[in-house]
C-alpha cells in the first residue's frame, strides 16, 4: 500500500495507475488526512445479457454499505454544451502560416 498526496496523484497520474493495475492499493491524501483509495475493481459480472444489472445490482449493494455514492444524473454536461458557431474549415492553412512567416526570410 502507498501513500500519496493530491498535488502529486495529480502529477503523476498514470504512474500511480499503472501500480494500481500490477495490484498496488493507493491511499490518497489531502494535508496528510486520509480522504480516497484507489484499487483494483472485483471481477463483477461475465460476458452474457444481464451483465448490466449485475453491475447494477453491485453498485447498489457497495451504496447501500456506505461505500459508494452513486452519480446522480444520467448524462453529461458535456452532451449538453453545442457550438457556438460553425467552425471554418474553408482556410487554407498553410498560406496563413507562410504569411505569418515571410518576415523570417
Amino acid at each position: 500500500m502507498r501513500s500519496v498526496g493530491v498535488r502529486e496523484l495529480k502529477s503523476c497520474l498514470s504512474k500511480y495507475l499503472k501500480l494500481v493495475k500490477n495490484g498496488e492499493v493507493i491511499v490518497i491524501t489531502d494535508h496528510n488526512k486520509i480522504v480516497a483509495e484507489i484499487r483494483q475493481p472485483t471481477k463483477v459480472a461475465s460476458e452474457d445479457n444481464s451483465s448490466k444489472q449485475k453491475i447494477e445490482a453491485y453498485l447498489d449493494k457497495l451504496k447501500n454499505e456506505g461505500k459508494l455514492n452513486k452519480a446522480s444524473r444520467s448524462y453529461s454536461l458535456v452532451d449538453s454544451f453545442k457550438p457556438t458557431r460553425k467552425l471554418l474549415t474553408s482556410y487554407k492553412w498553410k498560406d496563413i502560416y507562410s504569411k505569418l512567416r515571410e518576415d523570417r526570410f
